[in-house]
């Protein structure tokens, strides 16, 4: 009967190994679409900032220039977010140990004392969670020493029979060794795909900021209005539209978010209104679109630029993009632009 069961436990290993390699696999082969959707978007960006460059809308040293402003305004963000994530994995990482070791300990050397329970960390505090983490792993050595000199004098003394001990314990690690490899796998390609997000995030925020200081000069855009106004004012504007097609034309406006020129800060919905709200053109048509805008010093820095765009649709026609070029300046201003 021993060869049957040789066979049988061989035969069980063999298809847990096969599992285990095709959860890694499955984890590798999302990790890697994912990044590879990521680098897709950021290439992009990559590719249209070079075709400003290209255009004159953008200088050849835009992105070198904008890289020092970028990092002093975002570095400590993206630098918190990347130390959270370290010590989120290391702290995973330290409690999946710990729980094995522990279970290791009760199945092999039973009535040994119960090691110091894992303090709560913290990874938000990065001074408290090394402070606790190097006390923890001294107290932890500690009783693992003392434990093992405990648990040898009691075999010494004949209170306990070593005879199973070897067979217990090659059978918890058959058992229990491959689960932990799986969750160091998991938390393994959790940190990779963490640390992806994070930098693709970093690289698209980065290539935004920089295309959104580009000056359009395309045909694809014949305007841009200019919108300045005091802190508290409104900043004013008019814009007419014509309806060049023979059917009836219902006009719609969108407001896409703002945001500094310059990549710092966040983008937000800027607080504007049109006049008239609701639209309508017969053939060849016009009218005048009235803009207002609130500027208000918690949305926006004194004499910095921001930027946004109003899209203007109409049945049947390509959709038309006009930049916003919005400035808070400390002094009145003469009024509205006309565009």
């Amino acid at each position: 009967m021993a060869a049957p069961a040789a066979d049988r436990n061989a035969t069980d290993r063999s298809a847990e190994a096969a599992a285990w390699a095709g959860k890694w696999s499955a984890w590798y082969a999302q990790y890697v679409a994912r990044a590879a959707e990521q680098s897709g978007r950021t290439g992009k960006l990559y590719h249209d900032v070079a075709a400003a460059m290209s255009r004159g809308e953008l200088p050849p040293g835009a992105l070198e220039d904008m890289l020092g402003a970028f990092y002093q305004a975002r570095g400590s963000a993206y630098s918190e977010r990347l130390a959270e994530l370290t010590m989120r994995f290391f702290s995973r990482l330290v409690e999946t140990a710990a729980a094995y070791s522990k279970e290791m300990t009760e199945a092999v050397m039973p009535g040994v004392p119960a090691a110091p329970p894992l303090p709560k960390l913290d990874p938000s505090e990065a001074n408290a969670w090394f402070r606790q983490l190097t006390d923890y792993s001294h107290s932890l050595s500690t009783h693992i020493a003392v434990s093992y000199k405990a648990f040898l004098d009691r075999v010494a003394a004949g209170q306990i029979a070593t005879d199973g001990l070897k067979q217990v314990a090659s059978e918890y690690l058959e058992r229990r060794f491959p689960e932990y490899l799986e969750q160091l796998g998991r938390l393994y390609f959790d940190l990779l795909s963490d640390l992806n997000d994070l930098r693709a995030a970093g690289e698209q925020d980065f290539l935004s900021g920089t295309l959104a200081t580009s000056t359009r000069s395309n045909g694809a855009v014949a305007l841009a209005l200019n919108l300045t106004g005091p802190p508290g004012g409104v900043a004013s504007a008019t814009l007419s539209i014509a309806n060049t097609r023979s059917q009836t034309a219902i006009i719609q406006c969108r407001f896409t978010e703002v945001r500094r020129a310059d990549g710092i800060g966040s983008s937000f919905t800027p607080r504007v209104s049109v006049t008239p709200a609701h639209l309508e053109l017969g053939p060849s048509q016009e009218a005048s679109l009235s803009l207002a805008l609130e500027l208000d010093e918690a949305d926006y820095t004194p004499n910095e630029l921001y930027v946004g765009a109003l899209h203007i649709t109409g049945h049947g026609e390509p959709r038309l993009e006009v930049p916003l070029r919005i400035t808070l300046v400390p002094h009145p201003t003469s009024g509205g632009t006309h565009a």
